[in-house]
């Protein structure tokens, strides 16, 4: 198990017009897109949205609008909301944790999401040890 920011199959519907965007210009997979590439794009998608609401790129209109408590832009990555210190407060709401199960029929191992069990997308851990007693 591994926490993730982002994967490929995220159930997050801008996510999926990233990815579809990012193999239309590259090629290949949603498994072959690093989730840098979701975090780059998040912060793009951040700043487009305080461009548009402030009409513009003045740097104190712009901080003042992303670090406004009413603030909160939807990205690829969940939710963002920023702190007067610039800290993205729903961060922590948008973390995950992925496990690696076994395909059908036990053939093809997959990556999916099991924590938080309410998040979308989220599937039953399949515990990979013996609960210990003693």
């Amino acid at each position: 198990m591994v926490p993730n920011g982002w994967f490929g199959g995220s159930p997050n519907a801008l996510s999926h017009v990233m990815v579809q965007d990012y193999i239309a210009k590259y090629g290949g997979s949603a498994s072959d897109i690093n989730g840098d590439v979701a975090e780059s794009y998040s912060a793009g998608q951040a700043l487009a949205a305080a461009v548009r609401a402030t009409g513009g790129t003045n740097q104190a209109k712009l901080i003042a609008w992303l670090h406004n408590s009413n603030t909160t832009v939807q990205t690829v990555l969940g939710a963002a909301h920023f702190s007067a210190s610039g800290e993205n407060e729903a961060a922590a709401n948008n973390a995950v944790i992925f496990q690696w199960q076994p395909g059908a029929g036990g053939t093809g191992a997959k990556f999916v999401q099991v924590l938080p069990t309410t998040a979308a997308g989220s599937v039953k851990i399949i515990p990979t040890k013996a609960t210990l007693s003693g």
